[in-house]
């Protein structure tokens, strides 16, 4: 499921809305694997900071694809076209 819903200044798309649909404990554990804060990943989610390679592939993999590495930075990770 797709969970993004606009893009901020920047052009990068944010999941404000993904992040809202996570409980508190989801939130804490989902900070906690990815090796940073709550609120440093409230902020990546809402847009207010970007994600660095580190921690954009971290919640990829996390969220098996849910937060997507080419969507959250498509300057990092540009999305794979099969040929």
């Amino acid at each position: 499921m797709v969970h993004f819903e606009k893009v901020d200044k920047k052009g990068a798309l944010v999941y404000s809305t993904y992040w809202k649909t996570l409980s508190a404990e989801k939130k804490k554990n989902l900070a906690l694997k990815a090796k940073t804060s709550v609120g440093y990943l409230r902020m990546i989610m809402r847009g207010q900071k970007k994600a660095g390679f580190k921690i954009t592939l971290h919640l990829h993999e996390l969220t098996n694809g849910e937060v997507n590495k080419s969507v959250l930075r498509p300057d990092i990770y540009p999305v794979e076209v099969e040929v």
